[in-house]
């Protein structure tokens, strides 16, 4: 009889689970062996279930196995994402722990990965990839300790690497109009007037309907398209506080609207209204920056969402308003990754001072 499988699924975010245990049929009596129970509580106690379950089905937990890391991994940490998380994380997961971990630790058991294993781990890899392989075994640990895999997490006894903070191109309000009429009649304006008007991500303006955008100017985000494994998945926004209202400038409003189709159907970004796989959106934008004015930064399209909340705060906007607009769930993540502010913001703020201590 092959080895039993056993998985938690969530019914009710935080309070109530199933738990499934799967062990095939007995060779003996041919009779199939699984179990399927529900309970309410944390998933903490979802787990201790299904270390029972097992138990039950006469399958010994998995802190009685020798286990490597890569075979934890496997069985363990990458079912559970699949059932929690969305494809296109899972994905970004599954790359991480192939390149950057799996070469150093994967054949190790759970317990030889002591602090000084993930010390070492750390030293043979660039600086820049340091921290996403700290973060991955962390989390892959966290969840060995929380089953019984292992009685602690070596990551807590790590000093955790600096985090290579991505540094964005802003433009200025005068490079942004010039973005504005460079790319007016091109197949990427009215994803650059989306992204440069309403600070959108590329998963949601790519998802962004006709119907979404209402003739006084307001685009209501209440989906995204998003890309795991090479293909294009129609998704909820990333956090709650990313289903929202949005009010485009007038200007951006009004030329949309120009380009509004009669029949009022079909996605905006695509030239036919048909769905479009977000990388060639990206990569139609690429190739149209050619001709942009001399002095114009050429910044990828996600920066043009950087620059829109960057001008909107330097406007006046008040920050929570900004971070309301950009979806964020707090306004620490829109201060400390998305708000670049222009040389001449302090410029200003030196003059007000001035004014203020000189008169």
């Amino acid at each position: 009889m092959r080895s039993a499988q056993a998985s938690v699924v969530e019914i009710e975010k935080g309070k109530r689970y199933r738990v499934f245990v799967e062990a095939g049929r007995d060779p003996l009596t041919g009779k199939r062996k699984r179990i399927s129970r529900q309970i309410r509580g944390s998933r903490k106690d979802a787990e201790r279930l299904r270390v029972q379950l097992l138990a039950e089905i006469g399958e010994p937990d998995v802190a009685a196995r020798p286990m490597t890391l890569h075979a934890f991994w496997e069985s363990v940490y990458l079912p559970s994402c699949k059932e929690r998380l969305r494809p296109n994380t899972v994905e970004g997961y599954e790359k991480d722990y192939g390149q950057l971990i799996l070469p150093h630790l994967g054949g190790m058991k759970l317990s030889d990965v002591t602090p000084i294993a993930v010390e070492r781990m750390l030293f043979k890899l660039k600086e820049s990839r340091r921290f996403p392989a700290y973060k991955i075994l962390r989390q892959i640990l966290s969840k060995a300790v929380k089953v019984g895999a292992v009685a602690t997490n070596a990551c807590k006894a790590v000093d955790v690497p600096k985090r290579s903070a991505y540094r964005p191109v802003t433009l200025t309000a005068k490079q942004a109009a010039a973005y504005i009429s460079h790319f007016r009649g091109t197949e990427s304006e009215k994803a650059v007037l989306l992204a440069l008007g309403g600070g959108f991500r590329r998963s949601e303006l790519c998802a962004l309907e006709w119907g979404d955008l209402a003739d006084d100017g307001t685009v209501s985000v209440t989906h995204a398209l998003t890309v795991a494994y090479n293909v294009p998945h129609d998704d909820a926004p990333k956090t709650p506080f990313s289903e929202r209202k949005v009010h485009l400038p007038s200007g951006i409003s009004r030329r949309l609207n120009e380009l509004r189709p009669e029949s009022n159907e079909g996605t905006i970004v695509s030239s036919d209204g048909l769905p479009v796989h977000p990388e060639a959106v990206s990569k139609k934008y690429r190739a149209e920056q050619k001709g942009l004015p001399e002095g114009v930064p050429r910044i990828p399209l996600k920066d043009l969402r950087h620059t829109s909340l960057t001008l909107t705060l330097e406007s006046g906007a008040d920050i929570l308003a900004v971070s309301r607009r950009a979806g964020h769930a707090n306004i620490s993540i829109t201060s400390a990754y998305y708000l670049r502010p222009h040389e001449h913001v302090d410029v200003s703020a030196a003059e007000g001072l001035d004014s203020a201590l000189f008169g």
